[in-house]
């Protein structure tokens, strides 16, 4: 009776940890959260794959393609971000805590208790780091 007992639990451990396996997240998302004045993106190489080269927009574009935010370009610039348009006095503006490409001098805001400088590039030129943080605030002038 023992020796059942014992093999029922063991059969039992490993249909649990079959299950616990399958309802793991492998489908990262894109770390991208917000409201209607500020989106902010933290890059997850799980979420996609990053080099030395992948820019800003092409992860906006992915998280676009699998419906985690959308957004308008015209002549180069993010001018709408999940239904935001830009306006005569306002407009989105991008912010990064990546040191290398930010400048706190030209403008800065603060979030989650963090300091992030006004990014230097734009989306397109941007190239991204893992782990990063980049925010696009609404703003009026």
């Amino acid at each position: 009776m023992r020796f059942f007992r014992n093999v029922v639990v063991v059969v039992l451990a490993v249909i649990m940890a079959v299950m616990f396996a399958a309802c793991r997240n492998n489908n990262p998302t894109g770390g991208v959260t917000g409201n209607d004045d500020k989106v902010v993106i933290i890059i997850n190489a799980e979420y996609m794959e990053i080099t030395e080269d992948t820019t800003l927009l092409d992860y906006m574009n992915k998280l676009e393609e699998n419906g985690e935010i959308s957004f308008i370009i015209s002549d180069g610039m993010i001018t709408e971000i999940n239904g935001v348009k830009n306006g005569s006095s306002t407009y989105w503006m991008l912010y990064t805590d990546d040191s290398e490409n930010s400048n706190t001098a030209w403008g800065q805001i603060e979030y989650d208790g963090k300091i992030y400088g006004i990014a230097a590039l734009g989306a397109g030129e941007l190239v991204i780091k893992d782990g990063l943080t980049y925010i696009w605030y609404y703003q009026a002038l």
